[in-house]
């Protein structure tokens, strides 16, 4: 009987194991679809997005998924305030025209990527080592008559005291326009404001 407890024991433990590890590999597909392209949160791999692989090998495509618009576009604002801080603005002109297409080349428009290659004073980034632009705090999303959102935010700006003490540096607000393009989801404009005290 000892035996038979012990077998039906470890096949429990067996099959919670199991149960636990497709709950977890549910959780980091999920977490995967974080930047996007179609419609809720893909992240991009050599410039295409993982949701368009998804539809080229038969996955669900965002509505047969549930996901929307404003969640895609959410997600790509929020990557890309999540890469300010990569693109060094006080670096060589050509180091910084180099660095944008790594650093933004899947979240923004070839257009704007290109306006910004050849103005790298006008493309957003790092300007000092510190403070530093953290993330972009999304206040409104609104979409428009053509079809595409526009965003409102602010750039938050932290230094090494924030992160320890919580807080900000300073704020930015910015304006973004994000259009689903055949690419995905691009922002197509940017404007950046005056700094607020």
């Amino acid at each position: 009987m000892a035996a038979l407890t012990t077998v039906v024991l470890a096949g429990c433990a067996a099959t919670g194991a199991v149960a636990e590890r497709q709950a977890e590999q549910k959780q980091d597909v999920a977490a995967e679809r974080v930047a996007t392209d179609g419609g809720g949160a893909a992240p991009f791999r050599d410039g295409q997005s993982v949701l368009a692989e998804d539809r080229e090998e038969g996955r669900p495509s965002e509505e047969e998924s549930g996901l929307d618009g404003e969640s895609a576009v959410r997600a790509v604002v929020e990557e890309f305030g999540r890469r300010l801080k990569s693109v060094s603005l006080s670096a060589p002109d050509e180091v910084v025209a180099r660095s944008l297409p790594e650093q933004y080349g899947d979240l923004v428009s070839p257009e704007l990527l290109e306006r910004w290659q050849h103005n790298p004073s006008g493309a957003p980034g790092r300007v000092v080592s510190s403070p530093w632009p953290d993330h972009i705090e999304i206040q409104s999303v609104t979409l428009r008559a053509d079809g595409a959102y526009e965003v409102e935010g602010w750039i938050v700006e932290m230094t090494s005291v924030e992160l320890v003490k919580g807080g900000y540096a300073a704020k930015r607000p910015v304006t973004l326009v994000v259009a689903r393009t055949d690419e995905g989801w691009r922002i197509t404009d940017f404007a950046l404001g005056e700094y607020t005290a």
